[in-house]
């Protein structure tokens, strides 16, 4: 441009801006316009003189799109070179601007990558020459954007060159580029240099490009720099390309390779290793054909190896380098476990058909799959717009076959339950068929279930092996016919057998298992058979884990005889630490011999009906139960169940020495026979009824007790309730003639009675007392409070009893409260305080007190040795000797005596009362008729004019003798 100024030509911003569109428009070509908006001086470069040029555009001419936009160049002119007439640009700054290439490869723009590279080489040869002379020493071009053809994306996010230079140095052109694409920067390195037969060749390395740039589809925006929605497969890809050129600068065949490390293949939630992909492409100039060689992709454990060819269609393919080229493809899939080499799951396909690179779309028509035995046709779709769509077919092959086909990241959840739990199948009238639009893949990236339009998979079976649960006994050479449907699957075989770890095989028949939601978490397969064989081994089934159903019932499966049929249904979670809890189990046995306890009982020729699930066993029937007819209906909680299930409805006839060898101890309070009907209901503990009419009841800390054969009702009833070996009786209620009952808890170990609590006793005729009763040192605490009690019984065995003089026995101390105690003579004590103990059995300390009369009268004694003293202390000296039966001819007087016993000799000791009254003893009468000494025959005299009906005495000493027949004073 300055050459014009020193040449006497004017210069001008005009002047400039012509000559920069002339020179973009010979770089360009003719196909493309140039314009530039304005152009100047600038200020913006170190260079003496700076050129400029603003707002430059590039349009297809025909079109009219614009494909290149620079916001502004900046020329740095060397002013000496200007004026020797050959200008020299020290540096060309690209500062901003986007390339569009949205239509390249398309019809309309009569573009071809054939013609791209032509255009490619022609740049690099001139820009190089420029270089060569001198004319420039450097490029730099700093925040273009680059917009590629979408090729089937339905998100075009396009990259940006941020920074780039061009250099020439050793005969070599080298371009060096930094750009940014989805918040990852790559490299772009190219290099021109000389060929072969004095051509060139340009060498292009790509990387790491994303995925994310090209396969990041709407809605996949980050979120503080990391994607919301991964693509659906995340790598870094390298692209190492070489374009030859020959000495005319006409492309030759260009070779591509793509290569990737490292990479993640998401499916929804799951997410697998990608850790290489390998794939070289030979192209021919002309873009109409294309040899793929050495394809290797790895996916998990899984290696898939391609080679194939790719030829333009004639007519369709010419102005366009993305296709459609028809197609055809070599697979080679194999399994591996790390490095070794699993031959044996190799599995080859041939495919073919049409693959169209603008529409992202391959059509195959043709779909061969073989492992060498077994043969698999069918057709195929995949595309952006289409979707993935699959028929394949075959009349028969094996399940080993199928699993090879099957990577393990399609359907993962499927695949993973079905290569661990089904083996040994020979499959017959195979199909397949699947079909995904965009968006069902779509909403299967985002975890959604398969439908029944996505998939359909029906096949036979025979030889199949089903481990369908670890704790369950499998399914053995089933034959049926599996199907899926979306996300079911149902399995209905016909014949089968299943065995349980010990026992004999067991038919399987009308077997069906289904699947509903294979993606559930955790999924649930429904199984529903119908069994049949010997009773032991159908008993065995029943009894593997879960089902636990027949040692429940404390028998083992080999105590069965005979043949049984069996109805099974379960819910099986398909987890592998999954238990099952919903299933249910129905059976009849009949001369059912165990050799066991049943329910801890002896069973002989029973006859049952039993049904069972997951939380009870059902038993229904008869038999003789430890010897005893019986009958029982019976319910019992398995796995854990609330006890509330448990039932119980046994009746049957049992002594209290039946019970005792059951550890079930009611001594000392029963013996004897007793017709026995046990009850629970709602979970409540067993509730015994009890016949007590021909047995001995007592209660020997109150002195209370019948004789069997005594009474026409005697009838006790308590809840059963066992722990350890505690036995306790809850809720005891006891009734019998003349309106004695009572009512409480017991507790019992094998040693006897270690606690009672009773409420409401009426033992006697208007008796209404509680009791309490703790074992305690070998003895028991005994608390007693009531309202009334009729305290004959005890006064009798305390006082004038043998029990006394007994030893060994249990020890007991008594606390007693009552408002109103009757004893003999018609006495009652009122507001009474009872103390009472005993050691080695007998009596060791006993103190009464209370009110007779409204008087006070306490009686107490204390036991030293064999002798027993008895304290009486009464205002109401009559009443209180009544009460306890010891004398009941005295009114009044205040009693002060101490009487001892021995063993269960009389009472003997000093009594002193004052101011009392004997009425009716005719023993007075031998006072007043023995002969008196003279200092005593006024008195005595005297004694023969009282009225001996009721005698009034002022004071009374005595030593007195009192047995039961007799009293001497």
């Amino acid at each position: 441009m300055l050459a014009y100024l020193f040449q006497g030509q004017p210069l001008n911003i005009a002047t400039i801006r012509e000559r920069i569109e002339t020179t973009l428009q010979e770089m360009v070509g003719e196909a493309y316009d140039v314009e530039v908006s304005g152009s100047g001086l600038s200020p913006a470069m170190s260079s003496v003189l700076a050129l400029r040029g603003d707002g430059i555009h590039v349009r297809h001419r025909e079109s009219g799109r614009e494909v290149l936009f620079i916001d502004r160049i900046n020329v740095g002119l060397d002013l000496v070179s200007a004026l020797t007439g050959k200008p020299q640009f020290d540096r060309v700054v690209l500062d901003g601007g986007r390339i569009s290439l949205l239509d390249a490869g398309s019809a309309d723009a009569g573009f071809s990558p054939d013609q791209m590279l032509r255009q490619i080489g022609g740049w690099l040869s001139e820009t190089e020459q420029a270089f060569r002379d001198g004319s420039i020493e450097a490029i730099e071009m700093r925040d273009i954007t680059l917009q590629l053809p979408a090729i089937g994306r339905s998100r075009n996010t396009p990259f940006t060159l941020s920074a780039g230079s061009v250099d020439y140095g050793g005969q070599r052109l080298l371009l060096q580029l930094q750009a940014k694409s989805a918040e990852r920067e790559f490299a772009i390195n190219a290099e021109w240099r000389d060929g072969t037969d004095n051509g060139r060749q340009l060498s292009l390395g790509i990387g790491d490009l994303p995925t994310s740039w090209w396969l990041a589809g709407e809605g996949s925006e980050t979120v503080e720099g990391k994607a919301s929605n991964p693509p659906f497969i995340d790598a870094n890809v390298r692209i190492d390309a070489r374009f030859p050129f020959d000495a005319e600068l006409q492309p030759l065949d260009p070779f591509v390779k793509l290569q990737a490390d490292a990479g993640t293949l998401h499916l929804g939630k799951r997410s697998y290793a990608v850790p290489s992909a390998v794939v070289s492409l030979s192209v021919s100039p002309d873009a109409s054909s294309a040899t793929l060689d050495n394809g290797e992709i790895w996916v998990g454990e899984q290696v898939f190896r391609l080679s194939g060819r790719f030829d333009g269609l004639p007519g369709r393919t010419s102005e366009s380098g993305f296709g459609p080229y028809a197609m055809r493809l070599d697979v080679e899939a194999e399994k591996r476990a790390a490095e070794q080499s699993a031959g044996l799951q190799r599995v080859e396909a041939e495919l073919s058909g049409e693959l169209d690179l603008a529409a992202l779309r391959a059509v195959f028509d043709r779909i061969a799959i073989s492992d060498g035995e077994a043969q698999f046709t069918g057709i195929g779709v995949a595309g952006s717009a289409e979707g993935i769509s699959l028929s394949l077919a075959t009349v028969k092959t094996g399940m080993a076959m199928v699993m090879r086909l099957w990577p393990d990241w399609v359907a993962p959840k499927a695949h993973d339950w079905v290569a661990e739990h089904v083996s040994g199948a020979t499959l017959s009238n195979l199909d397949l068929q699947l079909a995904l639009p965009p968006e069902r893949l779509a909403a299967l990236q985002g975890d959604a279930a398969l439908i029944d339009s996505d998939l359909s998979f029906k096949t036979g079976f025979s030889g199949l092996d089903l481990d369908y649960h670890r704790t369950l006994p499998p399914l053995k050479a089933a034959a049926g016919k599996l199907a899926i449907a979306g996300d079911r699957l149902e399995v209905v075989a016909t014949n089968a057998t299943m065995t349980a770890p010990g026992a004999n095989p067991v038919n399987v028949s009308d077997l069906s298992f289904t699947i509903a939601e294979m993606s559930a978490e955790p999924a649930q397969g429904a199984l529903s058979a119908h069994l049949s064989g010997s009773a032991a081994a159908v008993a065995a089934l029943a009894d593997s884990d879960p089902v636990n159903a027949i040692r429940t019932l404390g028998v083992k499966p080999a105590s069965f005889a005979g043949d049984a049929k069996l109805r099974v249904t379960a819910t099986i979670p398909l987890e592998d630490d999954g238990k099952v809890t919903d299933w249910q189990v129905a059976a009849n046995l009949a001369g059912l011999e165990s050799k066991q306890p049943l329910f801890g009982r002896t069973v002989r020729g029973g006859e049952m009906e039993i049904t069972a699930d997951a939380r009870q066993v059902n038993v229904k029937g008869k038999a003789q139960v430890d010897g005893f007819a019986a009958r029982f209906d019976l319910a019992e909680p398995i796995n854990g169940a609330a006890k509330s299930i448990r039932r119980r409805d046994i009746r049957l006839t049992v002594t209290a020495a039946d019970l005792a060898r059951q550890d079930i101890r009611l001594a000392p309070v029963i013996d004897g026979p007793m017709e026995v009907r046990i009850q629970s209901k709602d979970g409540a503990p067993e509730r015994y009824e009890i016949d007590l009419a021909k047995a001995d009841v007592s209660l020997p800390w109150i002195g209370w007790n019948i004789r069997r054969g005594s009474t026409k009702t005697a009838l006790a009833s308590f809840q059963l309730e066992q722990d350890g070996d505690v036995t306790r009786l809850k809720d005891f209620s006891f009734r019998m003639d003349g309106g004695r009952k009572a009512s409480g808890s017991l507790s019992f170990s094998k040693s006897g009675l270690i606690s009672a609590s009773m409420k409401g006793i009426a033992l006697n005729k208007g008796d209404d007392f509680d009791v309490s009763v703790a074992r305690k040192n070998g003895g028991y605490d005994i608390g007693v409070s009531g309202r009334t009690y009729d305290s004959r019984p005890v006064l009798q065995m305390v006082i004038h009893g043998d029990g006394l003089s007994s030893s060994g026995g249990s020890d007991v101390s008594l606390s007693a409260n009552f408002g109103r105690m009757s004893g003999f003579n018609g006495q009652v004590m009122e507001s009474v305080v009872v103390r009472y103990d005993t050691r080695g059995g007998r009596l060791h300390l006993l103190d009464i007190k209370g009110a007779i009369g409204g008087e006070l009268s306490q009686i107490s004694a204390q036991a030293q040795g064999n002798a027993t003293t008895f304290r009486f202390k009464a205002d109401n000296a009559g009443g209180s000797l009544a009460m306890v039966n010891l004398y009941d001819k005295m009114q009044g007087g205040r009693l002060s005596a101490s009487l001892t016993r021995n063993g269960n000799g009389p009472f003997s000791g000093r009594v002193a009362i004052k101011d009392f009254v004997v009425v009716g003893e005719e023993r007075l009468a031998s006072l007043t008729a023995a002969p008196a000494p003279a200092k005593l025959q006024r008195a005595s005299g005297r004694l023969r004019e009282l009225d001996l009906r009721r005698v009034k005495f002022d004071d009374l000493k005595a030593e007195i003798i009192k047995a039961p027949s007799r009293l001497e004073v």
